[in-house]
């Protein structure tokens, strides 16, 4: 889902090559998403009847076990690690920010915090 490419080879394209690359980058993201989504279904239900998957949810104990943990590991990297303690604030801007879009994207919708 992502395209890295060497700034200098970048930039040593043309811009109509640029666009053409960001054009094939958004399609195929497109695709990829439209696509995945789709095809979940049937994979689960043959993993199940084939293999004996059982599909389930996470208890809210464990959920809250799994957070707790997190955030005890967060807080000694953001304590010990700089470059972390970036990428984490840029993270969390960005969760900040996405909470408004996953409380009213899909139904049934919830309260914005």
């Amino acid at each position: 889902m992502e395209l890295l490419v060497n700034k200098d080879r970048w930039n040593a394209l043309t811009k109509s090559q640029q666009k053409v690359i960001e054009m094939a980058t958004h399609a195929s993201m497109v695709w990829s998403i439209a696509y995945g989504e789709g095809a979940q279904a049937p994979i689960i239900k043959e993993n199940a009847e084939k293999f004996s998957v059982k599909n389930m949810y996470w208890s809210d104990e464990m959920l809250a076990a799994f957070e707790k943990a997190w955030k005890e590991v967060l807080a000694e990297q953001r304590g010990k690690d700089e470059f972390f303690n970036k990428v984490w604030q840029d993270l969390d801007n960005f969760r900040a920010q996405y909470r408004t879009w996953g409380s009213l994207g899909f139904l049934p919708r919830k309260k914005t915090e």
